[in-house]
């Protein structure tokens, strides 16, 4: 009835934008470059900076191992953009990493080149 025909026509007339319609509908979508952003609707980015991401974490100075491991388990990291645009719209920060990335031993030093956007990045 009724309120079948009204949801054909909401999911019509509000649909979630989509990677591969066409159409390049930010602050969703938006020109990619290294593991995100939409090429197919939005292309490639083009101002581009290279960055090199340098962490060091040592585990060692909690009281125990098992103090050490349980620090280590729980803390992670990723580089994310510090977007206005996205905030005004109710949406997260774009990081590079689906899933924060965690520490594989307990004391490290990660060192990673990328290409990101030209703008506010934190880690």
């Amino acid at each position: 009835g009724f309120y079948a025909w009204l949801g054909d026509r909401m999911n019509t007339i509000f649909t979630d934008p989509r990677c591969g319609n066409g159409m390049c509908e930010g602050p969703y979508e938006f020109p990619a470059y290294e593991t995100i952003g939409c090429e197919s609707d939005c292309g490639q980015e083009t101002d581009l900076q290279a960055v090199v991401v340098q962490l060091q974490a040592d585990f060692s100075l909690a009281p125990s191992v098992l103090d050490a491991m349980a620090v280590m388990s729980s803390a992670s990291w990723n580089v994310c953009e510090d977007s206005d645009e996205r905030a005004e719209a109710g949406l997260e920060d774009v990081c590079l990493f689906e899933e924060d990335e965690g520490f594989q031993s307990i004391q490290n030093i990660v060192q990673m080149p990328f290409n990101l956007k030209r703008g506010i990045w934190y880690v």
